[in-house]
């Protein structure tokens, strides 16, 4: 270390310099290693025994998306029957360009993504969803068609704030973008606000992106949609490792329970059903199977500043080592052999790196959570952005390695001085 000081106090600028490089390479590779350990793990962790059952199709050669509302109570009790793998499923209707109004203000959540669903009694156990405060929905509120409501704990905190949001009313609006008419063509009036109790509150999701931007916020019982409207997306479990044979039993027996209904709506042949896997996106396939380019980019950014800065110190050593051949020949005069030589200049040059690599590490660790509370997941589509300390430690390993590496050739260099040529240059 005394030796590492002495060069900062020598060639304090191109020390910095080179030290800077280190890193923010470390700092780029720390990033990006970081999201791509969590999209291996994201993809390791799926769950081939659950996924979601979706009336409709995706067109990817015009990138249109459709969906169709054919699904209920009565009809997934048919399905069930027929369906010896599947264990249980539940109804998920989503919701969007959703407005909540409490004590005169108004709080619309976010409109470019899914906000809220209407879900029945056994979605949240299917899913595995567990109340942080109060309670799911229940067979009683059913029987009785109550309007009940479970938010997230993120929206229960910007409406209520400190108040226990279990028990509060908020006033669910009527949506301005759809308009009911009469058999005469006329206009309907927007119904009234409608409100809702508050019986539960539930974690905000972290996940991908495409997870996060799917986050529902706000659910509501199916059994207070509308009567226009049904579900267009079944939660599904199939029996243990019966996951692949559920899939294909689902598809078979939904086209047969809600074929008149897919009938009605047009729907074409082969376009009716289709499986999306959890953390699945439907916009973005080619999305699900990797990291976000973006991810890629800060990974080649990384490699590259790990580069400069690697030559940096392949430079900074070798231009020491000619610099330092009186010192050099002076030690071997005193007895200083070979080896000696070559591993005080090695050890020199893996201080230097492993002390860039731990600051840019250290460095990582307060840039990722604090890039993650200020842009969550928009960064990235199907990573999710937060510090994974085994890749601090891969790359705090791997500067120390380049150091080791890139010093080692200098150093043996200058550790084959000749000390009397070295001491005659003098």
């Amino acid at each position: 270390m005394n030796s590492v000081l002495r060069k900062f106090r020598r060639k304090p600028l191109r020390t910095f310099l080179t030290v800077l490089q280190i890193v923010l390479g470390a700092l780029a590779m720390t990033l990006a290693l970081s999201t791509y350990l969590d999209a291996l793990q994201r993809q390791t962790a799926k769950q081939p025994d659950r996924f979601d059952l979706v009336a409709g199709h995706m067109d990817q050669e015009n990138n249109s998306y459709m969906n169709y509302n054919i699904m209920n109570s009565e009809g997934l009790a048919s399905l069930l029957e027929i369906t010896p793998d599947v264990e249980k499923a539940a109804l998920f209707a989503p919701a969007w360009n959703v407005t909540f109004e409490n004590d005169g203000k108004l709080y619309q959540m976010k409109s470019s993504s899914q906000t809220a669903g209407y879900v029945d009694i056994g979605y949240f156990e299917l899913i595995g969803l567990t109340p942080s405060r109060g309670s799911f929905f229940t067979q009683q509120e059913a029987e009785t068609k109550e309007a009940v409501l479970v938010l997230s704990d993120e929206t229960a905190k910007i409406i209520f704030g400190d108040v226990d949001p279990i028990g509060q009313t908020l006033n669910l609006m009527p949506d301005e973008n759809f308009v009911q008419y009469d058999e005469e063509g006329n206009a309907l009036p927007l119904e009234p606000p409608v409100p809702y109790k508050v019986v539960g509150t539930f974690a905000d999701k972290v996940g991908s992106r495409n997870e996060v931007d799917q986050q529902t916020y706000a659910f509501f019982p199916i059994w207070n949609m509308s009567e226009f409207f049904e579900a267009d997306t079944l939660a599904v479990q199939a029996k243990p490792g019966q996951g692949e044979a559920a899939r294909a039993q689902i598809i078979t027996s939904a086209r047969e329970v809600f074929g008149d209904k897919l009938a009605e709506q047009g729907a074409e042949e082969g376009k009716d059903f289709y499986i999306k896997e959890i953390g699945e996106d439907i916009w973005n396939p080619q999305m699900n199977n990797g990291p976000d380019p973006t991810v890629v980019m800060f990974g080649l950014f990384g490699i590259v500043a790990l580069i400069v800065g690697s030559i940096g110190i392949f430079s900074i050593m070798l231009v020491d080592a000619l610099e330092r051949e009186r010192d050099t020949g002076i030690k071997r005069a005193l007895g200083a052999t070979k080896a000696r030589i070559t591993g005080e200049m090695t050890l020199e040059a893996t201080l230097i790196a492993g002390l860039g690599g731990l600051l840019g590490v250290l460095l990582a660790a307060l840039v990722i959570p604090w890039l993650a509370s200020q842009v969550g997941n928009t960064l990235f589509w199907n990573t999710n952005l937060r510090w994974q300390p085994l890749a601090a430690l891969i790359v705090f390993v791997l500067t120390l390695i380049l150091g080791m590496v890139l010093g080692f050739f200098p150093a043996l260099r200058a550790s084959s001085v000749n000390p009397v040529e070295a001491l005659k240059g003098a």
